[in-house]
């Protein structure tokens, strides 16, 4: 088997600027380039962004922020000095809001029943397009596109209910590694959540993803709880947290 830990510190550690080394332990702060130009499939470059495990904590900053990050360095010395992580501190410090997400890794595949779960082809827009407009997500520009590339991959994949998807699979571009990593999505509509059906389509999503001989990746929002149980329930486990300041 992979060694899906070891693949994930590579990929967090391209994210940072850094070397996958980093996250043996202690505190590494480092100025990188990697904070002035916006990560694929993000709009804004983010000059501040923090992982923190439980060993480790890697500080990657942008050069305009580096009088910032020398004061950071005169108070945060270990990684018990994170802990619990200063967040008003540091964007009262960076003058800006802190998003905070919690990454997984992938541990092992745990098999889950599935019904009525299909991947979606180039032809299927409609689908699509009806699964998009149901979330109240208007039709835009570059959308169509934006899907050929995803069915493609075979990534898109949706669980349907009286022949209508209402739950899907979304696999957003990889800003690092993309030939060894890709990150899981899972958007179900509200009135249909609670039925497993999530859970169906992540599974049915992470076994093309390791058919494609690649690691899945789990990224969810701090307060996104029910996307933490999902993770769980898959086979994932916590690997650290991810704090992003965005441009302003």
């Amino acid at each position: 088997m992979p060694d899906y830990q070891a693949i994930t510190r590579k990929y967090y550690a391209a994210w940072l600027g850094s070397n996958d080394s980093d996250f043996g332990g202690g505190v590494r702060y480092i100025c990188s380039p990697e904070r002035d130009i916006p990560q694929s499939g993000y709009p804004r470059p983010f000059p501040l962004c923090i992982c923190k495990t439980d060993r480790a904590v890697i500080v990657s900053y942008a050069s305009a922020c580096r009088l910032q990050a020398d004061r950071m360095k005169e108070s945060f010395l270990t990684v018990q000095d994170f802990d619990p992580f200063p967040l008003e501190r540091l964007e009262a410090l960076f003058n800006g809001r802190i998003r905070r997400h919690v990454c997984f890794v992938f541990d092992r595949e745990i098999p889950v029943p599935r019904t009525d779960v299909i991947t979606l082809s180039e032809l299927d827009y409609q689908i699509f397009l009806d699964f998009t407009l149901a979330r109240g997500i208007p039709e835009r520009d570059g959308l169509r596109g934006y899907f050929k590339k995803i069915a493609a991959a075979g990534y898109c994949i949706a669980k349907m209910v009286d022949g209508k998807a209402v739950s899907l699979s979304e696999t957003a571009a990889m800003p690092y590694l993309a030939d060894m990593v890709q990150e899981v999505g899972i958007n179900t509509l509200p009135e249909y959540r609670r039925r497993g059906y999530a859970r169906e389509v992540a599974s049915a999503c992470i076994l093309k993803i390791l058919a494609d001989r690649k690691c899945p990746q789990w990224m969810a929002n701090i307060i996104n709880f029910a996307s933490h149980k999902l993770a769980f329930s898959l086979g994932f486990k916590y690997f650290g947290d991810l704090y992003l300041l965005p441009a302003a």
